[in-house]
């Protein structure tokens, strides 16, 4: 009878323990994370960024992004001026190119996330992708 009750004992302490490790990691893991899941950024749509560009456009988009960084600094440069190529599109186009060609040159990474971080209003779809991005930049 006494080893029974020394074995259920043991049982008992074993569970508390185990509860007690547990309650301890849960406490850690919300210290990492601050007690709150951050929320998963808002996926954008090309309806989001004003739609599909005319389909030459979109065409040569496509070819360019191909090509790497230097593809879209050719298209930006091609396509800078039209009227068909404007914001969010072009932010979100020109944060593309900052993202490639930022190992290769990062003060023309720099340079151009700074032009688009100038005219990105915080209503923009494009504006959570720049503030994500600013700490790389600034």
């Amino acid at each position: 009878m006494g080893s029974k009750a020394i074995g259920l004992l043991v049982i008992i302490l074993a569970l508390w323990g185990g509860w007690v490790l547990y309650e301890y990691w849960t406490t850690q893991k919300e210290d990492k994370t601050g007690g709150v899941e951050a929320p998963a950024p808002r996926r954008v749509s090309i309806e989001d960024l004003g739609g599909r560009l005319p389909e030459k456009l979109e065409n040569e988009l496509a070819e360019a992004q191909t090509k790497g960084a230097a593809g879209l600094r050719g298209f930006l440069d091609k396509y800078q001026k039209s009227p068909h190529f404007k914001d969010p599109r072009k932010a979100w186009v020109q944060l593309d190119y900052v993202t490639l060609v930022s190992l290769t040159d990062p003060v023309e990474a720099r340079r151009v996330f700074h032009e688009v971080k100038n005219r990105i209003e915080p209503g923009s779809p494009v504006y959570e992708r720049m503030k994500r991005m600013q700490p790389t930049y600034e």
